[in-house]
């Protein structure tokens, strides 16, 4: 059965573990340099966004009051930069020059777009502020993970 994390801030967000989870995250990553390879993006976060710190569209709603205030909110907005976006600096010429910040989902909501690498098409999402992506969700489908896992001739 699905077990309660309280250590996840997301109702939204599974957490999933494998026993040889190494197989699984070098998989992972090598999709990750791909996915960034394809995007020509070379400053990228070495990690993905903590599992614990992920959350998904609903959770940006507001809790349902009558007087609907920024407090009512349960993510606000310093979360949002704190936690989702980084540290943001700009260059000399005062353009944003950070590292991406990206998390991998199974939630299909939060990937519109798609994308080619090799032999197959990564779903992705943004966070864009400025008209620049400074954050992406990943999509990964659970069972591509256990396949690789599977056939991983590695064991």
């Amino acid at each position: 059965m699905i077990e309660k994390n309280k250590n996840i801030k997301s109702n939204y967000v599974p957490l999933i573990s494998f026993q040889d989870s190494e197989k699984a995250n070098k998989y992972i990553n090598k999709e990750i340099k791909n996915f960034f390879l394809r995007k020509k993006i070379e400053n990228y976060a070495d990690n993905p966004l903590n599992i614990k710190d992920i959350i998904s569209d609903e959770d940006f709603l507001y809790v349902e009051s009558e007087n609907q205030k920024y407090e009512d909110y349960k993510f606000k907005i310093d979360y949002f930069y704190d936690t989702i976006i980084g540290k943001l600096e700009k260059d000399e010429n005062g353009i944003l020059n950070h590292k991406i910040n990206y998390a991998i989902t199974f939630d299909k909501k939060l990937v519109p777009f798609k994308i080619k690498i090799k032999y197959k098409n990564r779903l992705f999402g943004e966070i864009r502020l400025g008209g620049k992506a400074v954050f992406y969700y990943i999509y990964f489908d659970l069972q591509e993970i256990i396949n690789h896992n599977k056939n991983d001739k590695e064991r």
